[in-house]
């Protein structure tokens, strides 16, 4: 696990990791669990959405597909309620492995999980510097930090309506 802590000369000391095991629940308001080299983007994420918007990110820093640390995802997915996962190729592998955790998790039945994807959406490649692909394909920072407010977004709702019992309707 790894959480910002604070502003720091050099990017990666302003970060602690933790073993899962380890991690103690800070009440995070979502999770993104990454893998590669789209865990530097999770942290890059993770600064945009604490200075910009106030919102506390927990990242998994996902090391294998094969063995998944199960564990880590199903309780970071309980204890924030949004998981956004973030891989640097097609969406597919990293989402559709937590997905499947997720939705055969019986601790989380009956819990709302809310989730969402970023990868390279389905379209060829280009050729190109990492960091213009990295914006070009979609994965940044800066596209994980939107998706993550997106569905921070519907949790809230979600909550002022079951604090109102209004109905929200989104488009």
């Amino acid at each position: 696990m790894i959480r910002l802590r604070a502003e720091a000369a050099n990017f990666v000391d302003a970060f602690e990791t933790h073993l899962a095991q380890d991690y103690k629940n800070e009440h995070e308001d979502l999770s993104i669990v990454a893998i590669g080299p789209m865990v530097p983007e999770a942290m890059r994420a993770a600064r945009i959405l604490k200075l910009d918007y106030g919102l506390e990110t927990r990242i998994v820093n996902m090391h294998t597909l094969k063995p998944i640390d199960a564990e880590a995802v199903i309780r970071a997915a309980r204890e924030t309620g949004v998981v956004v996962t973030a891989e640097e190729h097609q969406i597919g592998a990293l989402a559709w492995r937590v997905s499947f955790l997720l939705t055969e998790s019986r601790e989380l039945y009956g819990q709302p999980i809310i989730t969402g994807a970023i990868g390279v959406k389905d379209r060829f490649g280009d050729s190109g510097a990492p960091w213009e692909l990295v914006k070009e394909l979609e994965v940044s920072a800066e596209h994980i930090a939107q998706k993550a407010i997106e569905l921070v977004a519907v949790k809230k709702a979600a909550r002022d309506e079951e604090a109102t019992g209004a109905r929200f309707v989104t488009a």
